[in-house]
C-alpha cells in the first residue's frame, strides 16, 4: 500500500489577482542562516500564506530544496500528520524514505518520537553536496494534540543543521523551543510585522487595486484596517462594486470585515451568490464537483469570474483544477449557509458525496457523507472502500473510519460486521471479533448476491479461534474453503489458504500444511496482498521449525528479509512476524546471539506498531532466550512484564504460554516445586477453556505442556513416570510428524532411562534425537534437557544403539543406514550441550541497542521508570530490565555510574 494525500497539500496556494510584493518582509523570513525555524503567527487574513508562498518560490529559485504541506483539521492526528509530512519531502525529492513511509503506512499506531527519528536521519544520510532543506507548514493552528506539537518541536530541534522549518499559524504554538528561542536560532514574525504600513497602503489601494483615492480616504482606511491585509482587499472588492472608498466602521476588526462582506455578497449577482454559498460548503473544490452539488452547469463560468474580481479564490495546484475559498471568507459564507437551516446544506453534502465517491475519493467521500448527516451513504460507501482497505492491510484507516461510522451503523450492516471482526482480531481482540461474527450470521450471513460472505464469516471465525488459542476452529475451517471464493477475491483464496495449512498442521498433516501456506504465498503475492503473504510465510517457517529445519526456516525467511525490494516494508508490523520465526530458528540451532537481536528488533517494531495480537508472543520468546542462556532472573521479569503492560487481560494463547515460559525457567532455576506447579496449572485451565485439554489428537500447546511437565518430573526425579510419559509422547509426535518435539521428548527419555539404569535404551533413544535433529542443526530441544546429557553421550553405548540399527524411521534426512555418533558428533553435542558464553551476546559498549540508548537518554532527563515507561508505551519492569542490560553492557551498578559512562563513550 502506497500512501498518497491530495497533491493540493503539498504545494504553495496561488492566486490570479495583483498581490503586493514584500522582499524585505521576505527577506526577513528566510534570513535563515544560523536559525532552525521562522514562524509567523498573525490572525486570519494577515497574508501569512501568501508570504510562505513567496518565501518557498524564492528559496526555490535560489536552489533551495523546498517541501510545502498544508495543513488541515485531519492532520491533528499523528499517523495522518506522519504521512503528509513524509509525502511532503517525497514531493521535494521522489523517493524519499520509502522504508520510513511504508512502515508508517502499515502502522496501527504511531509512535511519532521515532518517526522523527526516522526522518532526521534520512535527511542526515542526503549528499553533504545538496543545498539545504526548508520545510513550509501552513495552517498549523489547526494542530491540538500535544504529541503532535511535540513532534515538530523535536524535529526543530534534533534535525540536521541543513533543514529549517518555516511555519505560519494564526496562534503561536507550544514546540518547547525556548532554548532555540534564547540562543536566537528562531525567527518570530506577527501581525505587526505583517501589517502594511503608510506607503505600502498608499502603493497597495492606488498601483495594485486602481482606487482613485486622497489622502483623507487612504487615511480612513489605514485607520478602520490597522493595515490588515485582508481588511484593505474587502474595501477594494466593495469599492469596485458600490463606488464606495470607505464603510462604516465595525466595533472590531471581525465587525469591519463582516460589514464589508456584507456589502459584497449583496452586490453579487443571484446566480453567483447562490454558488459562492453553496460552494463553500466544501474544503477544496473543482470545475465537476461544483457542478454535481449545485446542479446548474456554470461552475466554470463562475470561478473564472471570480478569479477575475479577485473574490478571495484561491488555486491549489499547478494545473488549475482544484480551488478553495480565503479562510476568512469561506467562514463568513458557511455562516450565512448554515443560516438557511440544515434541509438546504444536507443535499448539497449528499450529493458531495456521491460525487467523491463516484470519483474514487473513498475518505473524502466517507468524511462527507458523516457530515451530512448520510448514515446509510457512509455505511455503503464503508462496505465497499473497505474491502480495498482490508485488502492493503490498512487496519488503521479502517478502524477509523468503522469508529467514525459508530456502533449502531456498523452493527446493522452484516459487511461492516465482518470488516469489524477483521479489524477486531488485527488488535488482537479475538472475542471481540467474535461477537461481531455473532451478530454478522444474526443479521443473515447467506445474503442474497453476496457469494463468500458466509465462507468468510467461517474463515474469519477460524483465525479467531488460531488468535485466541493458537488452535484453529475445526467447525469453520471446512475443505471447501479452497473453492469458496472466486478468482476475483484473491484476498480471501490467501487467506482460506491460511485457514487449510493451519487445520493440516493441527491434523498432524506437515506436508499439506507446508504446501496450502506455499499456496497462500502465491497468491497473495500474486495480488500485492501484504499483510496475508507475510503471514503465510510466518506459517510455512513455523512448519519447518516443526520438522526439525530450522536450516530450511531461515533460508525462506531471508529470503524475503534480504530482499531490497521489500526495504519498505522491513519496519511494517507484520514483518516482525517473520523476525521472531527466525528468533525461535537461531534458538533451535544455538545461536542465541542472533535470536536474541532479531527478537529484540521484533519487539521493538511491534511496539511500534501496537501489533498486540503478537507482540507478546515475541516478549515470551525472548524471555525463553534468556533462561536458555542463563539470565533466569531477566526472563521472569519479562514475563511478569507482559501480564502488567497488558491492561486488558491477554489473549489466552499469551497466557498460557508464558505460563509454561514461567514454569520452564523456574525449573531451570530450580525453584519450589509449588511456584512450578501453580504456573503449570494456570497453563492447564487454558488448555481445558478452549477444548485442547487430553484430546484424542494433541495439539501443539497440548504437547508444549506436556515437555513441560516431563522438564518437572525431570527436575524432581521422578524418572519412572517421566520415561513412560516421554516415551508415549514421542511416539504420538512421530503419528503427527512434529519432529521438533518428538527430539526434546526421545531427549528427556534418555536421561531418564540412563538414571533407571538402561544405558542401552537410553543411547538409543539419544541417538535417535541427534539424527532427527542433525539435518538442520535442531539441537536446542536437546540442549533444553541439560548438561546431564553429556553423561549419555560420553559412553559408547549411544553409538553402540545407533550401529545396531536405532530408529529406521527417523525422518528426512537420517537414511536407514544412518551410523551413530562418531567422535566429532560427540565433540560438537559437548559444545551444545554447554553454549559458549560469547555466543549468549556479549556486546561492545558502542552496541547498545537503540530502545537501551532511548531510555539512557530519558534517564539523563530525570524521568523515572514508569514515566520513561508511559514515554516509550512499554511497562515499567521492561524499562527495569532494558536498563538491567545497560549497566551490565557499561559495566556499572547504577544510574548516575551508567549516564557518566554513557557521556565518556558519546553515547547520550
Amino acid at each position: 500500500m502506497r500512501y498518497r494525500p491530495p497533491t493540493t497539500k503539498l504545494y504553495p496556494p496561488s492566486t490570479d489577482a495583483t498581490l503586493l510584493e514584500r522582499p524585505e518582509l521576505v527577506d526577513s523570513l528566510i534570513d535563515l542562516a544560523g536559525r532552525k525555524l521562522a514562524a509567523v503567527t498573525a490572525p486570519s487574513g494577515s497574508g501569512k500564506s501568501t508570504l510562505l508562498a513567496q518565501a518557498c518560490r524564492r528559496l526555490a529559485g535560489q536552489g533551495w530544496q523546498t517541501a510545502w504541506l498544508t495543513l488541515d483539521r485531519f492532520d491533528d492526528e499523528p499517523r495522518r500528520f506522519a504521512l503528509n509530512l513524509l509525502a511532503a519531502f517525497g514531493q521535494m525529492r521522489p523517493g524519499f524514505a520509502e522504508a520510513l513511509v511504508a512502515s508508517v503506512a502499515a502502522a496501527g499506531t504511531v509512535v511519532l518520537s521515532e518517526v522523527m527519528d526516522g526522518l532526521i536521519a534520512e535527511c542526515s544520510a542526503l549528499p553533504a553536496s545538496d543545498p539545504p532543506i526548508a520545510l513550509f507548514l501552513d495552517d498549523c493552528q489547526v494542530l491540538e494534540r500535544p504529541e503532535v506539537l511535540t513532534a515538530i518541536g523535536y524535529l526543530v530541534q534534533y534535525s540536521d543543521a541543513r533543514m529549517h522549518l518555516i511555519l505560519a499559524s494564526q496562534r503561536e504554538l507550544p514546540l518547547g523551543i525556548a532554548r532555540l528561542k534564547a540562543r536566537g536560532a528562531v525567527i518570530d514574525l506577527g501581525f505587526a510585522e505583517l501589517r502594511l504600513a503608510g506607503d505600502e497602503i498608499r502603493d497597495y489601494l492606488t498601483r495594485i487595486q486602481r482606487m482613485a483615492l486622497d489622502d483623507a480616504d487612504i487615511r480612513s482606511l489605514a485607520d478602520q484596517t490597522e493595515g490588515w491585509i485582508s481588511g484593505l482587499q474587502l474595501a477594494a472588492i466593495a469599492w469596485r462594486q458600490a463606488g464606495r472608498t470607505t464603510l462604516p466602521p465595525g466595533p472590531t476588526a471581525a465587525g469591519f470585515a463582516d460589514a464589508l462582506l456584507d456589502e459584497i455578497l449583496a452586490h453579487q449577482p443571484p446566480a453567483t451568490r447562490a454558488f459562492l454559498l453553496d460552494t463553500a460548503l466544501l474544503d477544496e473544490f473543482c470545475v465537476p464537483l461544483c457542478d454535481a452539488i449545485t446542479g446548474r452547469g456554470d461552475a466554470i463560468d463562475q470561478i473564472e469570474a471570480l478569479e477575475r474580481s479577485s473574490l478571495f479564490i484561491i488555486r491549489l495546484d499547478r494545473e488549475h483544477i482544484w480551488f478553495r475559498y480565503h479562510h476568512l471568507f469561506q467562514h463568513y459564507l458557511r455562516r450565512h449557509k448554515a443560516a438557511q437551516g440544515q434541509a438546504a446544506v444536507r443535499p448539497l453534502m449528499v450529493r458531495a458525496s456521491r460525487w467523491f465517491a463516484d470519483n474514487g475519493m473513498p475518505a473524502d467521500a466517507l468524511r462527507t457523507a458523516l457530515a451530512a448527516p448520510d448514515q446509510l451513504a457512509a455505511v455503503d460507501i464503508l462496505e465497499r472502500w473497505g474491502r480495498t482497505l482490508l485488502r492493503q492491510g490498512d487496519f488503521k484507516t479502517l478502524n477509523d473510519a468503522l469508529q467514525a461510522i459508530g456502533r449502531e451503523g456498523v452493527h446493522a450492516s452484516i459487511r461492516l460486521s465482518v470488516l469489524d471482526a477483521w479489524t477486531a482480531l488485527y488488535l488482537g481482540n479475538a472475542i471481540a471479533a467474535g461477537e461481531s461474527l455473532d451478530l454478522a450470521e444474526r443479521l443473515g450471513a447467506a445474503e442474497p448476491g453476496r457469494a463468500g460472505l458466509g465462507a468468510e464469516i467461517r474463515l474469519v471465525r477460524a483465525m479467531c479461534g488460531v488468535t485466541r488459542y493458537d488452535r484453529v476452529d475445526a467447525d469453520a475451517s471446512h475443505a471447501d474453503l479452497a473453492t469458496a471464493f472466486g478468482p476475483e477475491d484473491g484476498l480471501m483464496r490467501a487467506w482460506a489458504q491460511v485457514v487449510l495449512g493451519y487445520t493440516a498442521r493441527a491434523d498432524g498433516r506437515q506436508t499439506a500444511a507446508r504446501r496450502h501456506f506455499v499456496e497462500a504465498i502465491r497468491i497473495a503475492d500474486s495480488n500485492d496482498d501484504l499483510v496475508v503473504s507475510l503471514m503465510a510465510r510466518y506459517n510455512r517457517a513455523i512448519v519447518d521449525l516443526l520438522v526439525a529445519r530450522p536450516d530450511l526456516a531461515l533460508a525462506g525467511l531471508r529470503q524475503w528479509l534480504d530482499d531490497p525490494a521489500h526495504r519498505r516494508w522491513q519496519r511494517a508490523g507484520s514483518s516482525a512476524f517473520l523476525l521472531a520465526a527466525s528468533g525461535i530458528a537461531h534458538t533451535d540451532r544455538l545461536e542465541y546471539g542472533a535470536a536474541e537481536k532479531v527478537l529484540d528488533v521484533a519487539i521493538d517494531r511491534l511496539s511500534q506498531t501496537q501489533t498486540f495480537a503478537y507482540l507478546d508472543i515475541a516478549r515470551v520468546l525472548r524471555a525463553r532466550v534468556l533462561a536458555a542462556t542463563g539470565r533466569c532472573d531477566a526472563a521472569l521479569t519479562e514475563l511478569a512484564a507482559i501480564v502488567t503492560a497488558a491492561g486488558d487481560r491477554p489473549p489466552d494463547r499469551v497466557l498460557f504460554r508464558a505460563a509454561i515460559a514461567r514454569a520452564r525457567t523456574l525449573i531451570d532455576m530450580g525453584s519450589d516445586d509449588v511456584a512450578v506447579r501453580a504456573a503449570l496449572t494456570e497453563a492447564e485451565q487454558v488448555l481445558i477453556a478452549s477444548g485442547q485439554w487430553q484430546r484424542a489428537v494433541p495439539t501443539e500447546n497440548a504437547a508444549q505442556y506436556d515437555l513441560a511437565v516431563c522438564h518437572r518430573l525431570a527436575r524432581i526425579g521422578a524418572d519412572q513416570e517421566l520415561l513412560a510419559r516421554a516415551r508415549h509422547a514421542a511416539d504420538v509426535e512421530e503419528g503427527l510428524g512434529r519432529v521438533r518435539h518428538r527430539i526434546e521428548f526421545l531427549s528427556l527419555a534418555a536421561l531418564a532411562a540412563w538414571r533407571t539404569g538402561d544405558r542401552r535404551a537410553a543411547g538409543r533413544d539419544l541417538a535417535t534425537a541427534l539424527r532427527l535433529a542433525m539435518p538442520g542443526a535442531a539441537y536446542g530441544p536437546i540442549a533444553a534437557v541439560g548438561q546431564d546429557l553429556l553423561a549419555i553421550v560420553l559412553t559408547d553405548e549411544a553409538d553402540g544403539q545407533a550401529d545396531a540399527g536405532g530408529d529406521a524411521g527417523a525422518g528426512a534426512g537420517a537414511g536407514a543406514g544412518t551410523a551413530g555418533l562418531d567422535d566429532a558428533r560427540r565433540a560438537a553435542f559437548r559444545h551444545l550441550a554447554v553454549p559458549e558464553a560469547g555466543d549468549v551476546g556479549d556486546r561492545p559498549v558502542h552496541g547498545l541497542h537503540r530502545r537501551e540508548l532511548q531510555i539512557l537518554a530519558l534517564v539523563g532527563q530525570g524521568l523515572r521508570n514508569r514515566e520513561i515507561g508511559e514515554r516509550l508505551h512499554i511497562g515499567e519492569e521492561t524499562v527495569k530490565w532494558y536498563l538491567k542490560r545497560t549497566y551490565e553492557a557499561l559495566g556499572v551498578r547504577n544510574r548516575a555510574h551508567a549516564l557518566a559512562r554513557a557521556r565518556e563513550l558519546g553515547l547520550v
